[in-house]
């Protein structure tokens, strides 16, 4: 499961970058106006990641169980925020940058 939870997070960085730079307005536009579910997508991919790497060399079953439920929570949180924040921008809730 590692490598697949890794090869998305690298598109998802690889695709803002992207658009970071060769279209900054849109990413102005779309940041600026979708910054609550972006952010707390990003606080979820690392509370995923966290939960991944200190699960495994955990000792105790209840740190186990925390890093696992922390992994759990993050698993559903980071999708439906990232969906939060595309679904803003396909309804046209973000309003467009006047040129």
């Amino acid at each position: 499961m590692a490598p697949v939870q890794e090869v998305n997070n690298v598109w998802l960085i690889f695709v803002l970058v992207i658009m970071w730079t060769g279209f900054p307005i849109l990413f102005q536009t779309v940041f600026s106006a979708m910054w609550l579910p972006s952010a707390l997508a990003v606080m979820g991919m690392v509370l995923r990641g966290a939960g991944f790497a200190f699960r495994k060399p955990s000792r105790r079953l209840v740190d186990r169980r925390l890093y696992g439920a922390v992994f759990a929570v993050a698993s559903v949180v980071t999708p439906f925020f990232l969906g939060a924040a595309v679904g803003g921008v396909a309804s046209e809730r973000v309003a467009g940058h006047p040129l």
